[in-house]
């Protein structure tokens, strides 16, 4: 969504915490899609980045243990 600006501003820094977020629970297609919009951010978007994703998870943590779940991709009735 924010990668390819669907609905959303394009925001490479937005789209790259959230598919690195979701590569550090394996998903293989955030991962190659994480890898390919590196290549177009610069450094310091890069760290940008890396500071969101740092701050969210240290949200999570604070959490109850039943609130931390990502969403899954397919809902369960499917």
């Amino acid at each position: 969504m924010y990668a390819n600006g669907r609905g959303v501003p394009q925001d490479y820094i937005q789209a790259h915490k959230w598919l690195n977020l979701a590569a550090t629970h394996g998903d293989a297609d955030a991962i190659a899609a994480r890898d390919s919009i590196v290549k177009l951010m610069s450094p310091v978007e890069v760290a940008e980045t890396q500071k969101l994703a740092r701050e969210w998870k240290s949200r999570q943590r604070e959490m109850p243990l039943s609130s931390r779940q990502l969403p899954s991709k397919k809902s369960p009735n499917h």
